[in-house]
C-alpha cells in the first residue's frame, strides 16, 4: 500500500513539474513574443507613414512613392491623380495589404492609404465609430499630412461606406470612385443586425484570447495573411501588427455601428449616377451585386444597363508571377512590375450605369482581389483614368 501511494506521490510530483515547467516557458515564449513584436512595429512606425494627431490621438497616413515608403512631396509628376486607398473591415495592415497594387500604380498616380484608428500603425481608440466620424477623421489627417484633394477614392470590402459618404457629403473633394469588390450599402434585416451584435460579443471574447498572449503558440496570424506576394520581412511586420490590432476596441466599435452606418448612407442619394465609377467585383459576388443594382428602392436613377451575364462562367485564380520571397520591398515591386506583361488577366465589362460608370468582373473568386487580380485592375484603371482626364 506504502509503494502505491509512493508511486501516486511520484507521478503527482512529476505531472506537476511538467506543469510549472510548461508554464515558464509559455511566460518566457509570451513575453519575448510581445517585446519582439513591439519593438518590430516600434521600429518600422516612423518609416511608413505620417503619424498626425487627430482627436488626441495619433492616425497614420502613408505615402508612397517608388524611391521611398516617405516622402515630404507625395506628388508624382507624371501625374496629377492621387488614389486614396481605404482599407476593408478588420484590415490588420492596409499599407501592406494594398502594397501590391499600389506599386504597380505609383508609376502613374500618387498614392496614399489610409490607416483608420485600430488599424495598422494607428493608435487604438474605445470611442463610437460611425461613418460620420470615420470620414471626418479621414479628411482631417490628409490635411494634417499636408495633402489636398481632390481624391480618387479606391476603397476595398466595407471601406465603401466612408468613400461612399465622402462622396455623398463633400462631392467636391472625390474625383472619382474606385471599388475593390466593396460591400454595397442594404439595409439591414433583423436577423443580419443580430447578427452583427453576436459578432461584437465574439471579438470581445476572442480580445481575451489575445491579451492572454496564446497567438505566439500557433502563430495565428498567418492565415490572415491575404497578401501572398509579400516578403518575408513584410509579412513578419504583417504578423506584429496583427497581434496589435486583432479584436481590439475600435474595430468592436466599428463593428457594433455596421447597421447604423448603412442606414446613413442610405438617407442620400448614391453618388453613384453623377460620379465616376470603376467597380471590381469577382465571379462570387457579381450576381449580388447586379441585383442590389437593379434595387430601385436604392438606385432610383441609376439606369443600370446589363451587357454580359458571366455569372455560370467558372475560372481558376491567376495569382500573377510575383515571388512571395523576394528579399526587400523594392524588389517585390520590381516583381509586380514584371509580371504585368506575363498576366493572363481577363476582365470582362458586365453592366454600365450612371455617367460615367461600369461594373467589371475579374478572373477571381478572392475577395482582396488587388492581390489576385493585379495587373487587369492596373490596365482598367488607367483606361479609366484617361477618360477622366
Amino acid at each position: 500500500m506504502a509503494l502505491i501511494l509512493e508511486q501516486i506521490k511520484f507521478f503527482f510530483e512529476m505531472i506537476m513539474n511538467l506543469i510549472t515547467n510548461l508554464g515558464k516557458i509559455f511566460r518566457e515564449k509570451r513575453y519575448l513574443h510581445e517585446y519582439q513584436y513591439k519593438q518590430l512595429i516600434k521600429q518600422e512606425s516612423g518609416k511608413m507613414g505620417h503619424l498626425v494627431e487627430v482627436d488626441g490621438n495619433l492616425m497614420n497616413v502613408f505615402i508612397y512613392n517608388e524611391d521611398q515608403d516617405k516622402t515630404d512631396n507625395p506628388k508624382n509628376s507624371n501625374s496629377n491623380s492621387t488614389l486614396v486607398f481605404i482599407s476593408g473591415f478588420g484590415t490588420a495592415s492596409p499599407i501592406l495589404d494594398f502594397s501590391t497594387l499600389y506599386r504597380l500604380l505609383s508609376k502613374q498616380f500618387n498614392i496614399v492609404v489610409i490607416e483608420k484608428f485600430g488599424y495598422g500603425f494607428s493608435d487604438i481608440v474605445d470611442s463610437e465609430r460611425s461613418v460620420a466620424t470615420q470620414v471626418r477623421q479621414d479628411r482631417e489627417a490628409l490635411t494634417k499630412a499636408g495633402l489636398q484633394g481632390p481624391w480618387i477614392l479606391v476603397p476595398h470590402s466595407r471601406g465603401a461606406y466612408e468613400a461612399i459618404y465622402w462622396a455623398q457629403h463633400y462631392p467636391e473633394e472625390v474625383e472619382a470612385f474606385v471599388g475593390l469588390d466593396i460591400t454595397m450599402p442594404y439595409p439591414c434585416t433583423e436577423m443580419e443586425a443580430q447578427r452583427h451584435r453576436q459578432r461584437v460579443t465574439r471579438y470581445r471574447f476572442n480580445s481575451l484570447f489575445f491579451k492572454l498572449h496564446l497567438p505566439p503558440m500557433i502563430d495565428y496570424a498567418q492565415q490572415f495573411i491575404f497578401n501572398p506576394h509579400m516578403n518575408e520581412s513584410e509579412q513578419k511586420l504583417y504578423k506584429a501588427l496583427y497581434y496589435k490590432n486583432a479584436y481590439n476596441s475600435s474595430i468592436q466599435q466599428e463593428s457594433s455601428f455596421i447597421c447604423e452606418n448603412i442606414s446613413t448612407i442610405l438617407q442620400y442619394p448614391t453618388p453613384f449616377s453623377t460620379l465616376p465609377t470603376l467597380l471590381f467585383c469577382t465571379r462570387l459576388s457579381q450576381s449580388l451585386n447586379k441585383k442590389i443594382f437593379q434595387d430601385k428602392q436604392i438606385f432610383p436613377n441609376l439606369n443600370f444597363k446589363i451587357l454580359e451575364d458571366t455569372s455560370k462562367t467558372t475560372t481558376t485564380d491567376n495569382r500573377g508571377s510575383l515571388s512571395t520571397n523576394a528579399s526587400s520591398s523594392t524588389s517585390a515591386s520590381k516583381n509586380s512590375t514584371d509580371s504585368t506583361s506575363s498576366s493572363i488577366d481577363t476582365p470582362t465589362t458586365i453592366a454600365t450605369f450612371g455617367k460615367m460608370g461600369k461594373l467589371v468582373v475579374l478572373p477571381t473568386n478572392q475577395h482582396y482581389v488587388h492581390n489576385y487580380s493585379f495587373n487587369a485592375i492596373h490596365q482598367e484603371l488607367e483606361e479609366f483614368i484617361k477618360k477622366l482626364n
